[in-house]
């Protein structure tokens, strides 16, 4: 009986500081979620202000387009804005 009993106080004990063990690490887990969610945060404003970059970028181009069509100056600068389209899209999809 007492050796039971003292087996029924080591097992107590174990589970205890297994418990413990196991509250550390759910900690740490939920630590790890929130800055996965802050940094998701953050790369989906920086993904919306890509998007919004490019969008005024286009507006630009199209405009450019429609103002003189025939003046070769202006595809050249036709042409920087599309290129510039093209980066941020690049950078984007990183």
């Amino acid at each position: 009986m007492k050796l039971e009993n003292n087996e029924l106080k080591t097992l107590n004990k174990t589970s205890e500081i297994e418990r413990m063990r196991l509250m550390e690490l759910v900690k740490t887990l939920q630590k790890r979620i929130e800055e996965m969610n802050e940094k998701s945060m953050e790369n989906e404003n920086k993904l919306n202000e890509i998007r919004r970059r490019s969008a005024v970028l286009e507006k630009q181009i199209e405009k450019s387009k429609i103002q003189d069509s025939k003046n070769p100056s202006i595809y050249n600068y036709i042409s920087d804005l599309y290129f510039k389209i093209i980066i941020l899209n690049f950078k984007r999809r990183k």
